[in-house]
């Protein structure tokens, strides 16, 4: 079976999805509140090793430290309070253990596709990569796409798709510059519609809200390349801080 690694689980529906597709999984999760449930959810995942759960956050080096996590919308935990704090939401400290993904690759070793989503230290996920640990397809939470999308290509990545979160799909870029000259509130209805046709290739899943949906081959679109996926997150950046929708941005290695 190969590997996929979900670098923050939250609560476990991709690491669900991923080992219903017959793949082993690596889980890393930051949050002992996330932690107690999926060991409930995945234990027999866990007991014949299909799944192995690192109740670790990423950091820059192995140690502990201060994380925050959202009593009222868990994926927002973070070590960025400001994050796990947004829209007045509760939260509360905790300290928790700490390992480099670096580290993490060199344990498990090469994947068939790495899904990254830890509000706040994503990019130093990709930072780790190496020639001989860097996954064939990888997924990154979109926070600085010309960071991002540097990292992804400096490390052989050659091919892009920046696929909205509520649809699964591609954002047409004449919907998004339709969405730029609208108000936050106006926007909200086009989004909800585009996820009326949101894209789902598995005829036996069902992508819940909120889930990273699918990867590699099975996402919608064709893949660009790395000037026309600058393009397009400079086009979604124009929608400044747009709650109505949020992407990923999937990425395919070369050759």
């Amino acid at each position: 079976m190969e590997l996929i690694y979900d670098v923050g689980v939250e609560n476990g529906d991709d690491s669900a999805y991923y080992l219903h597709k017959g793949f082993r999984v690596v889980g890393v999760e930051a949050s002992p509140v996330a932690v107690e449930k999926l060991r409930s959810r995945f234990a027999a995942e866990i007991v014949d090793g299909r799944y192995v759960l690192l109740a670790v956050a990423i950091a820059s080096e192995t140690g502990q430290a201060p994380f925050w996590v959202c009593d009222d919308h868990p994926p927002w935990s973070s070590f960025d309070r400001d994050i796990a704090a947004r829209n007045g939401c509760g939260h509360h400290e905790v300290q928790v253990e700490t390992r480099t993904f670096a580290s993490i690759l060199q344990e498990f070793g090469r994947a068939a596709y790495c899904k990254i989503d830890i509000e706040g230290n994503d990019d130093l996920c990709l930072a780790a990569f190496s020639e001989n640990t860097r996954a064939r397809y990888v997924s990154v939470e979109l926070i600085d796409g010309d960071e991002q999308l540097r990292l992804l290509r400096d490390n052989g990545y050659c091919d892009f798709k920046l696929i909205s979160q509520r649809s699964f799909r591609q954002p047409s870029p004449a919907l998004l510059r339709l969405k730029a000259k609208l108000p936050q509130l106006a926007r909200l209805p086009i989004s909800k519609a585009e996820a009326l046709v949101r894209h789902q290739p598995e005829p036996d899943w069902r992508f819940r809200g909120g889930s990273s949906g699918p990867f590699g081959e099975a996402t919608a679109g064709p893949w660009q390349g790395f000037d026309e996926a600058l393009d397009m997150w400079r086009a979604i950046a124009d929608l400044g801080n747009d709650l109505s929708d949020w992407h990923d941005i999937h990425a395919r290695l070369g050759g």
